[in-house]
């Protein structure tokens, strides 16, 4: 005969014992970026019954609505934008929208741009001094070790350039 104490007791059925309102208000909160201990510190509950509310089928269904709100405004900002610019002929607001439309570079993709023509050509003219400076000491290494080299057809480098 089995004992009864050996079956396995049914899992609890969680009752929700928070208000409504309550519930909304820590959804509120979450939404607005406040932590799950912050919350329930100002709401007087356990950190977990806050995360269970904001991981809830109820929380995702607030978050659509509210994502539905933000979009039916969008109509009203993209005319309250043109009308900043054309009327209030606001500068700021032109600027701000370029750069975040990306025509207007931000700092840091200042910095990768690609180097003028001018900075090219002062590259080049640094590794061909480099060059010479090599050629140079090439052909007195040569010349000091009896060495004969291939042809060289350069005129060596000013002494001076050797000392920069």
């Amino acid at each position: 005969m089995k004992d009864p104490s050996d079956q396995p007791k049914p899992a609890k059925k969680g009752r929700d014992r928070i208000p409504p309102p309550q519930r909304l208000r820590i959804m509120q909160k979450f939404v607005a970026g406040e932590s799950l201990v912050q919350i329930g510190r100002e709401e007087h509950r356990d950190r977990d019954t806050v995360a269970r509310i904001v991981k809830s089928d109820e929380m995702q269904e607030f978050i659509r609505q509210m994502r539905e709100q933000f979009y039916g405004l969008a109509g009203d900002a993209i005319e309250a934008v043109r009308y900043a610019l054309q009327n209030d002929r606001d500068g700021r607001l032109g600027f701000q929208l370029l750069t975040t439309m990306g025509v207007i570079p931000s700092e840091a993709e200042r910095f990768t741009l690609t180097p003028t023509q001018d900075a090219e050509d002062a590259e080049e003219a640094a590794v061909a001094r480099e060059v010479e400076k090599l050629a140079f000491l090439t052909i007195n290494r040569a010349k000091i070790f009896g060495q004969t080299l291939p042809h060289v057809t350069e005129a060596e480098p000013a002494q001076e350039e050797l000392h920069e």
